[in-house]
Protein backbone atom coordinates (compact mmCIF):
# COMPACT_ATOMS: atom_id res chain seq x y z
CA UNK A 1 0.00 0.00 0.00
CA UNK A 2 1.45 3.25 -1.34
CA UNK A 3 1.57 6.06 1.91
CA UNK A 4 3.14 8.43 0.37
CA UNK A 5 0.55 11.56 -0.36
CA UNK A 6 0.33 11.85 -4.01
CA UNK A 7 -1.07 15.70 -5.20
CA UNK A 8 0.66 15.80 -8.45
CA UNK A 9 -1.97 15.90 -11.54
CA UNK A 10 -1.14 13.98 -14.88
CA UNK A 11 -0.39 17.51 -16.24
CA UNK A 12 2.24 17.53 -13.67
CA UNK A 13 3.57 14.43 -14.72
CA UNK A 14 3.41 15.95 -18.57
CA UNK A 15 5.34 18.73 -17.27
CA UNK A 16 8.08 17.14 -15.67
CA UNK A 17 12.16 16.96 -16.53
CA UNK A 18 13.32 13.72 -17.58
CA UNK A 19 15.30 12.31 -15.23
CA UNK A 20 18.39 11.18 -17.02
CA UNK A 21 19.31 12.22 -20.77
CA UNK A 22 18.50 9.63 -22.86
CA UNK A 23 21.00 11.05 -25.59
CA UNK A 24 18.03 11.92 -28.21
CA UNK A 25 16.97 15.41 -29.39
CA UNK A 26 14.55 17.31 -31.33
CA UNK A 27 15.86 20.37 -33.66
CA UNK A 28 14.20 22.77 -35.51
CA UNK A 29 14.73 22.80 -39.04
CA UNK A 30 13.28 22.14 -42.72
CA UNK A 31 11.88 18.35 -43.02
CA UNK A 32 11.97 16.90 -46.99
CA UNK A 33 8.26 16.04 -47.10
CA UNK A 34 9.40 13.19 -50.11
CA UNK A 35 11.05 11.16 -46.97
CA UNK A 36 9.50 9.23 -44.26
CA UNK A 37 7.84 12.07 -42.22
CA UNK A 38 5.44 12.52 -39.46
CA UNK A 39 2.70 15.37 -39.91
CA UNK A 40 1.49 16.70 -35.95
CA UNK A 41 -1.85 18.40 -36.29
CA UNK A 42 -4.06 20.32 -32.77
CA UNK A 43 -7.59 20.12 -32.80
CA UNK A 44 -10.27 17.81 -32.93
CA UNK A 45 -9.47 13.92 -34.14
CA UNK A 46 -9.39 13.23 -38.03
CA UNK A 47 -12.90 12.27 -39.16
CA UNK A 48 -13.96 9.94 -42.54
CA UNK A 49 -16.67 11.73 -44.91
CA UNK A 50 -19.12 9.86 -46.62
CA UNK A 51 -16.78 8.49 -49.44
CA UNK A 52 -14.16 7.36 -47.15
CA UNK A 53 -11.92 9.74 -47.58
CA UNK A 54 -10.02 11.36 -44.36
CA UNK A 55 -10.25 14.74 -42.99
CA UNK A 56 -8.48 15.99 -40.51
CA UNK A 57 -10.30 18.77 -38.36
CA UNK A 58 -7.24 20.00 -36.69
CA UNK A 59 -4.23 22.70 -37.20
CA UNK A 60 -1.72 21.14 -39.08
CA UNK A 61 1.15 22.48 -36.77
CA UNK A 62 4.71 20.55 -37.41
CA UNK A 63 6.68 18.50 -39.35
CA UNK A 64 8.66 15.56 -37.68
CA UNK A 65 11.36 13.46 -39.34
CA UNK A 66 14.67 12.07 -38.45
CA UNK A 67 17.52 13.52 -38.61
CA UNK A 68 21.24 12.49 -38.32
CA UNK A 69 22.55 10.63 -35.18
CA UNK A 70 20.34 10.69 -32.25
CA UNK A 71 18.54 13.65 -33.50
CA UNK A 72 14.92 14.83 -35.36
CA UNK A 73 14.01 17.76 -36.93
CA UNK A 74 11.49 19.51 -36.06
CA UNK A 75 9.84 21.92 -38.79
CA UNK A 76 6.89 24.28 -37.02
CA UNK A 77 4.13 25.34 -39.29
CA UNK A 78 2.88 27.54 -36.95
CA UNK A 79 4.44 30.36 -35.72
CA UNK A 80 4.44 32.20 -31.67
CA UNK A 81 3.38 35.49 -31.70
CA UNK A 82 3.29 37.17 -28.74
CA UNK A 83 -0.60 38.62 -28.76
CA UNK A 84 -1.69 34.38 -29.81
CA UNK A 85 -2.36 33.41 -26.67
CA UNK A 86 -3.91 30.34 -28.66
CA UNK A 87 -0.98 29.47 -30.94
CA UNK A 88 1.44 29.69 -27.42
CA UNK A 89 -0.91 26.80 -26.00
CA UNK A 90 -0.84 24.54 -28.81
CA UNK A 91 2.69 24.73 -29.76
CA UNK A 92 3.12 24.48 -25.85
CA UNK A 93 1.30 20.72 -26.05
CA UNK A 94 3.03 19.61 -29.33
CA UNK A 95 6.64 20.28 -27.91
CA UNK A 96 5.46 17.82 -24.78
CA UNK A 97 4.29 15.10 -26.62
CA UNK A 98 7.65 15.72 -29.00
CA UNK A 99 9.77 15.55 -25.52
CA UNK A 100 7.69 12.97 -24.28
CA UNK A 101 7.52 10.22 -27.24
CA UNK A 102 10.80 10.89 -28.47
CA UNK A 103 12.94 11.50 -25.81
CA UNK A 104 11.44 10.49 -22.38
CA UNK A 105 10.17 7.18 -23.78
CA UNK A 106 13.50 6.65 -25.78
CA UNK A 107 15.23 4.21 -22.46
CA UNK A 108 16.98 1.23 -23.00
CA UNK A 109 14.93 -1.77 -23.41
CA UNK A 110 12.48 0.21 -25.43
CA UNK A 111 11.51 0.42 -29.06
CA UNK A 112 14.07 3.15 -31.22
CA UNK A 113 12.16 6.90 -31.32
CA UNK A 114 11.21 6.31 -34.61
CA UNK A 115 9.87 3.11 -34.43
CA UNK A 116 7.93 4.08 -31.62
CA UNK A 117 6.56 7.40 -33.06
CA UNK A 118 5.27 5.53 -36.26
CA UNK A 119 3.40 2.83 -33.60
CA UNK A 120 2.26 6.02 -31.57
CA UNK A 121 0.06 7.14 -34.99
CA UNK A 122 -1.97 3.94 -34.83
CA UNK A 123 -3.30 3.86 -30.97
CA UNK A 124 -6.04 4.99 -29.14
CA UNK A 125 -3.76 7.46 -27.56
CA UNK A 126 -3.28 9.52 -30.56
CA UNK A 127 -7.36 10.02 -31.38
CA UNK A 128 -8.29 10.71 -27.99
CA UNK A 129 -5.12 13.39 -27.64
CA UNK A 130 -5.71 16.93 -28.46
CA UNK A 131 -2.24 16.74 -30.78
CA UNK A 132 -2.76 13.94 -33.68
CA UNK A 133 0.16 12.59 -35.27
CA UNK A 134 0.24 10.83 -38.89
CA UNK A 135 3.07 8.95 -40.59
CA UNK A 136 3.77 9.47 -43.79
CA UNK A 137 6.32 7.14 -44.97
CA UNK A 138 8.76 7.04 -48.21
CA UNK A 139 8.00 4.85 -50.88
CA UNK A 140 7.33 4.55 -54.74
CA UNK A 141 2.87 4.84 -54.04
CA UNK A 142 3.11 7.80 -52.15
CA UNK A 143 -0.25 7.59 -49.69
CA UNK A 144 -2.22 11.04 -49.78
CA UNK A 145 -3.31 10.68 -46.58
CA UNK A 146 -1.36 9.48 -43.49
CA UNK A 147 -0.66 5.79 -43.28
CA UNK A 148 -2.02 5.99 -39.46
CA UNK A 149 -5.26 7.71 -40.71
CA UNK A 150 -7.66 5.03 -41.92
CA UNK A 151 -10.65 5.43 -39.70
CA UNK A 152 -13.67 2.83 -38.91
CA UNK A 153 -16.39 3.61 -37.21
CA UNK A 154 -17.68 2.08 -34.16
CA UNK A 155 -20.79 3.05 -32.69
CA UNK A 156 -21.83 6.75 -33.28
CA UNK A 157 -18.86 8.67 -31.88
CA UNK A 158 -15.81 6.34 -31.37
CA UNK A 159 -13.21 6.21 -34.70
CA UNK A 160 -10.47 3.44 -34.37
CA UNK A 161 -6.85 3.80 -36.93
CA UNK A 162 -6.18 0.81 -38.81
CA UNK A 163 -3.24 0.69 -41.29
CA UNK A 164 -3.91 0.85 -44.75
CA UNK A 165 -4.07 -2.10 -46.69
CA UNK A 166 -1.02 -2.78 -49.06
CA UNK A 167 -1.95 -3.75 -52.39
CA UNK A 168 0.05 -6.13 -54.35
Amino acid sequence: MNTEKDEGTFADFMDAEPKASTGWKWVEGVVDTDDDHIKIWHGKPPTADKGGAIRQSGRLVALVAPGPGKSFIVQFLLKARPADKRAAEILKDVRRELDFYLIELSTPGRPAPWAYAQYHCDTAANIYSKVHWGWYPKGPKRLTEPHSARVIRQGRRKFVFRPARQSS
